[in-house]
């Protein structure tokens, strides 16, 4: 089902399995999969063109962000070739496994027998060699630009070339909220002045000429950054710290002076919720004074988190079983789930709550995190 403006129109029915494009414009699923093998298809603009059908169900695809172009493998007698379709099928070459393919084919990226190459389309004379046992950490939002990481150090490709080294390996990225998805920066357009966390537990910067102008903070156990891009919320032992990474040798301004054990910020960096210790929440505006707002949380860690982040301010927790929520203050319980309530994930669009009722797993919804509906039971046995 593909759903616009909350209404659904039908794409497909048989579908075996499916990848969306970023911009939403687009997918590409493969539809009656039969003896292992069924049609690859793409969908866009309403219509359903077929690429393949004699596609084997358990084939690799992946879509370009504008949903128009479709990078593939088919494998005949034991060997496996790669294409591209863009409304015309051009082969890659063989022992090809996709990773990634940017609008227009410009770039493609795939692991051929262990090593990690970078092509501009189907000229295999551009190809780069990024390296043996390499992975790509992140990539910006259309694919131009590539962090990888081989032999323990991190590289950024920027327009299909090998790479310049970064310092160190990267961890993660500190991009904000709703920028990320499934390891690429859908709201990012360059990681030029950006942040990260290395293996050694420190921030750095990347200038906007692609180099690593220092260290930001050390020791960092978890960090975040505010909506500005930014301004950086991070934990170092059992204190909460923020600076503004903008600046050269800038200095840490403390927020919490201890006896913390998680946190997380607002999406504006004005604030942060954090768990003490004993598994209570706080609220704290700035550098004021900190709000008890919840206590003991607990959750079953298997299921999901026992607080999480709703729309950048409103906070869900679990304590004693049931879902409260604050906005800052003492939370307020939330009623009419069935069952013990072990676990909340929540986002910009969202809330998902799990209840452990009986011999079952209850999942309930909501997109305003004030009215949950049920959504599905699973047995637990």
């Amino acid at each position: 089902m593909y759903l616009v403006e909350n209404r659904a129109s039908l794409v497909a029915d048989g579908v075996y399995s499916m990848r969306f494009s970023f911009s939403g414009a687009g997918i590409a699923f493969v539809r009656n999969a039969f003896d292992g093998f069924g049609e690859l298809c793409l969908y866009r603009d309403g219509k359903t063109t077929v690429i393949e059908r004699e596609f084997h169900a358990y084939g690799s695809f992946v879509v370009s962000p504008d949903g128009k172009v479709v990078f593939y493998t088919l494998t005949d007698d034991g060997r496996t070739t790669g294409y591209i379709y863009d409304g015309r099928k051009k082969e890659i070459g063989t022992d090809v496994f996709p990773i990634a393919v940017a609008d227009g084919a410009k770039y493609i990226y795939y692991n051929r027998n262990g090593t990690l190459y970078v092509q501009k389309g189907d000229n295999s004379d551009t190809r780069e060699n990024l390296g043996s046992n390499s992975y790509i950490t992140a990539f910006n939002k259309d694919l131009t630009q590539a962090v990888y990481t081989r032999d323990g150090r991190s590289y950024i490709s920027r327009n299909g070339s090998k790479g310049d080294s970064l310092s160190g390996n990267v961890v993660n990225f500190l991009l904000p909220s709703g920028t990320v998805n499934n390891g690429q920066a859908i709201g990012i357009s360059s990681f030029a002045d950006t942040y990260y966390r290395d293996d050694e537990s420190n921030i750095r910067r990347i200038d906007n000429k692609f180099e690593v102008s220092g260290i930001v903070a050390r020791g960092v156990m978890s960090a975040y950054i505010a909506d500005d891009g930014k301004t950086i919320i991070y934990m170092r032992g059992d204190r909460i710290s923020r600076v503004d990474g903008s600046k050269t040798n800038a200095e840490p301004v403390e927020l919490v002076s201890g006896d913390v054990s998680q946190f997380i910020p607002t999406d504006n960096g004005k604030a942060v919720y954090y768990v003490n210790t004993d598994r209570e929440l706080f609220y704290q505006k700035g550098t004021g004074k900190s709000v008890r707002a919840g206590d003991y949380l607990s959750s079953d860690t298997l299921y999901g988190g026992f607080f999480s982040l709703f729309k950048g301010n409103t906070l869900f927790y679990i304590s004693d079983g049931e879902l409260f929520t604050t906005d800052g203050g003492r939370g307020k319980v939330i009623r009419g789930f069935d069952g013990e309530v072990i676990g909340v994930s929540a986002g910009m669009f969202g809330i998902t709550v799990q209840t452990n009722s009986g011999s079952e797993r209850l999942n309930y919804q909501s997109t305003d995190g004030k009215n949950f509906e049920f959504t599905a039971a699973y047995p637990l046995y």
